[in-house]
This record gives structure tokens, C-alpha cells and sequence, in this order.
């Protein structure tokens, strides 16, 4: 089974979204939602492409970008 970031990262997202928190991307700009997205790519990569940790690498991106880390 191949893997595209844009599955994973939308996957990322929606998943995210349902959950009780806020959604990450309020008061993101577009080119920040891309950000976290190619950085939580790149961990789940890393990691193997794991089916559970989704919410995690997302909200470490999350973290990453803000502090200014690169995104891939």
C-alpha cells in the first residue's frame, strides 16, 4: 500500500479537527497549514508511516513551526 502526503496530511487534519480541542489551523494562514503539514509528512515518514500517531506528529509540527524549526 503506497502512501502520499496529501492523504496522510489530510488524514492529519480531519482528524484533528474532530477531536475536542480547538482545530490547529484557526488563525493559520495557508502557507503555516503547509508547514505543519510537510513537517508531520516528514515524521510520520520517519517513524515508519505508523496508522496511530497522527494527532501526535501533527501536533508536534504544530509546535516545530511555531517555534520556527524547518518544515521538512
Amino acid at each position: 500500500m503506497s502512501h502520499s502526503p496529501r492523504s496522510h496530511a489530510e488524514a492529519v487534519s480531519s482528524s484533528t479537527e474532530a477531536s475536542s480541542a480547538a482545530p490547529p489551523e484557526k488563525g493559520l494562514s495557508t502557507w503555516e497549514r503547509e508547514r505543519i503539514r510537510s513537517r508531520a509528512f516528514a515524521m510520520w515518514r520517519d517513524d515508519g508511516f505508523p496508522k496511530t500517531r497522527r494527532r501526535e506528529h501533527w501536533g508536534l509540527a504544530q509546535l516545530q513551526m511555531l517555534k520556527g524549526y524547518p518544515a521538512g
